[in-house]
This record gives C-alpha cells, sequence and structure tokens, in this order.
C-alpha cells in the first residue's frame, strides 16, 4: 500500500483521487488549500487548510508517514509548487508535478501573451474600453487603477471588495459552453478578455468565443513549475505511481 497526497484544488486532482480511491494498492489523501469557500470534495480523505510553509508541510509529509507527493495544484499555484519540491527534497519523497497541457493558439485567435497581471493591465487601455476579467477573485488589484475601464468580473467565490471603479461581478462555475459564452461577450459588448493561461477544456469555451468574435485576448504566462518531473495526465500520474 503506498499512502499518496495529492495537492489538489483541480478536476486533474479530483481525477486522480477517483482513481486512487478504485485501486486496492493507494491510499490517497488529498489536500486543499482552503481558499474556496464551497470547494468540491474528490473522493476519499481530505485535508483542507495550509500547512503553514515547507515546515509545516515536511512535518506533515513525515508524521503521516506519506510515501509519494502528487501536485496536481492549479497552474498559477506557484507557492504551493515550490514548497513541495522543497518539502519533499527535505523528507526525501518523491514528487511529482501533475499539470494540465497549456492552451494552443488557432488561426483566428487574438492573443497577446504578457508576463504577469500587472503587464495585462498597462496593456489593457489600448485594447477596449470593456473587458471580461477572468484572471481569479484575488488578482484584482492589478487593474485597480484603470478608472476608464468597465469590468465584467467572473469568479467561483462571491465578489470581492471592490477593487475596481466600474465593474459588474458574475459568480459562477465551470465548465462554460462556448454558445453560452458567445450570448455573455455580445450581450455585455465586450472588447476584450483578460485571462491566465492556466489551459483545460473546462474554461476554454471563452477562448473559441472570443475567437469567434474577433476579440483580443491578454493571457499572463503560467509561472515555470518547479525542478522535477513533470506530466500532463491523470494517466501518466498513475503510471509514475507503478502498476496497481
Amino acid at each position: 500500500m503506498i499512502r499518496l497526497l495529492i495537492l489538489g484544488g483541480t478536476g486533474e486532482a479530483s481525477a486522480l483521487a477517483a482513481a486512487c480511491v478504485g485501486r486496492g494498492d493507494l491510499e490517497a489523501i488529498s489536500s486543499l488549500a482552503g481558499r474556496t469557500r464551497t470547494p468540491e470534495f474528490p473522493p476519499g480523505e481530505v485535508r483542507v487548510g495550509g500547512f503553514s510553509g515547507v515546515g509545516g508541510l515536511e512535518r506533515f509529509l513525515k508524521e503521516r508517514a506519506i510515501e509519494r507527493v502528487v501536485d496536481a495544484s492549479h497552474p498559477f499555484a506557484a507557492q504551493i509548487g515550490r514548497h513541495a519540491e522543497a518539502a519533499c527534497r527535505a523528507a526525501g519523497v518523491p514528487r511529482l508535478r501533475l499539470l494540465r497541457p497549456p492552451w494552443r493558439r488557432q488561426r483566428g485567435d487574438r492573443w497577446l501573451e504578457v508576463a504577469d497581471l500587472a503587464e495585462a493591465a498597462a496593456r489593457l487601455p489600448a485594447l477596449g474600453r470593456r473587458a471580461f476579467l477572468t484572471a481569479g477573485r484575488k488578482d484584482l488589484d492589478a487593474f485597480a487603477g484603470l478608472r476608464e475601464i468597465w469590468f465584467l468580473v467572473r469568479t467561483i467565490e462571491p465578489p470581492a471588495p471592490a477593487s475596481l471603479a466600474q465593474a459588474q461581478w458574475l459568480q459562477a462555475r465551470p465548465p462554460f459552453a462556448l454558445e453560452d459564452e458567445l450570448e455573455l461577450l455580445r450581450g455585455h459588448r465586450i472588447e476584450v478578455l483578460v485571462t491566465k493561461a492556466s489551459g483545460g477544456e473546462a474554461t476554454y469555451a471563452k477562448l473559441a468565443a472570443a475567437r469567434a468574435l474577433g476579440l483580443p485576448v491578454l493571457m499572463a504566462r503560467r509561472p515555470p513549475p518547479p525542478e522535477g518531473p513533470v506530466v500532463a495526465s491523470v494517466a501518466e500520474a498513475l503510471d509514475w505511481l507503478g502498476p496497481a
């Protein structure tokens, strides 16, 4: 029996946890950061809350006798990735990064890749005055100074305290359908989409809708993952864990 810690919060993490439940040789513990008030819990044992840094995660690995770690956290969860790498190295526990593939540019896409959301905010005024912002509830401060821009902000969580001068909030959970995204963009007269290069099918429809309407997309690049093995699918992660 292999005791596995899954650093989760993504669809890939939940799928991996479900696959582990179906195998008699894997005992999985899923860890959620606790940033979402109403998370969707994966199958099996679930732990909610942070580890209080590298030292706390290292202690958890030793106390629970964790033998493998799969970091299946969000592509932009850079801090937990760094902490996992350092804690696993200190504890001598093998670690794998399960990182969903990035979106691929298609003919007709008008993507403008930027280093981060601060650069996106700097470039936004030249592209439009009505923006669809899907960067996340905790990532809005970069746009607070753009008083001339009207934002449609979509988040999973309820609205945060207002930091944007002109904004309408939309609380919704993926997946999203193409027709719904087209209706949303048209109905709010959106001129530019602002997002992060998260990847995955659940939120891809907004990019297809922007392409269909000829809208520019400001796309913040992913942070690089820590050193170590990386796979792109649950099947590859299960292969890394070994045969059933």
